[in-house]
């Protein structure tokens, strides 16, 4: 593994800030390790071993239910390949990336 679990974990927080999306600090992120992750979700690479990370955030839809971001981080290079907001209607995959500021952004993947 080349990231630990306290490094993914300081990831997802730092793309949490950057979207400006709160999340329910009281319960825990679902972590795990990933292994050989053929084109899942993201339909764009392969990832020999990926951390999968569930982030359970705070209603945000009619339904007044708390929703789940599952974001998907490649091990080998720490970039963030996969994230799903499971809320209000059918996910629309992305991927983030870092921009000249620092800051993370959401890049819609194409089909």
């Amino acid at each position: 593994m080349n990231h630990t679990e306290a490094e993914i974990i300081a990831i997802v927080k730092k793309l949490m800030a950057d979207l400006d999306i709160e999340y329910l600090e009281d319960i825990p992120f679902e972590i795990r390790v990933l292994k050989d992750r053929k084109k899942s979700y993201t339909k764009r690479i392969d990832m020999e071993t990926a951390w999968g990370v569930g982030v359970s955030v705070p209603s945000a839809d009619w339904r007044d239910e708390d929703g789940t971001i599952a974001i998907t981080i490649d091990d080998a290079t720490g970039e963030i390949e996969g994230y799903l907001f499971f809320s209000a209607g059918r996910p629309i995959p992305c991927c983030a990336r870092l921009n000249e500021e620092g800051t993370y952004r959401l890049i819609p993947i194409g089909n």
